[in-house]
């Protein structure tokens, strides 16, 4: 058995994951002849489900784009016929799409990283500046402070400035 093959599952297994997007766990118990009960058809799917997850996201995809670059692999070992080229350019559109998906899934995620960091490093900032103005209310004249305040705030704007990406 390879690595990346996946573990066997029984036939109930398969046909409760076949049938768990579009039917109740009823429908499921009727449809297996009553041999699982709605509640253990419900609780085996967690099961299932659960232990399908331990794979994150990125993981299974990139699973799922080796598969299909496996498949591709394999029908060009084949001879060259109209139904096999159909095929191949089936599987070529579907890793394209899985890498597109890849790449927006993975720019959301930067984006709210990103966003997340800004918003951090500025209560840091605006922690630390209170902090300071109460520290020091004795020694600098207030309308001084905020004054300075915003220099270096403006000076840190171009600084961050400098280091942001350009769109193209």
């Amino acid at each position: 058995m390879g690595e990346l093959e996946p573990r066997k599952r029984s036939a109930p297994d398969d046909q409760i994951l076949r049938l768990a997007g579009t039917h109740s766990p009823h429908e499921i118990s009727r449809e297996m002849h009553g041999i699982l009960s709605p509640a253990a058809i419900a609780a085996r799917l967690q099961t299932l489900l659960k232990t399908k997850s331990w794979l994150t996201l990125a993981q299974e995809r990139a699973l799922n784009s080796w598969k299909l670059k496996d498949i591709l692999r394999q029908l060009e070992e084949q001879f060259l016929s109209d139904n096999n080229a159909k095929i191949r350019v089936s599987v070529i559109k579907e890793i394209t799409a899985n890498l597109d998906r890849t790449e927006a899934a993975t720019n959301t995620d930067l984006e709210k990283l990103y966003s997340n960091q800004g918003v951090i490093m500025g209560r840091v900032v605006d922690t630390a500046l209170t902090y300071m103005k109460g520290a020091l209310r004795e020694q600098v004249d207030p309308a001084l402070w905020d004054e300075l305040v915003k220099e270096s705030l403006f000076s840190a704007q171009e600084e961050i400035s400098k280091h942001m990406a350009v769109e193209d």
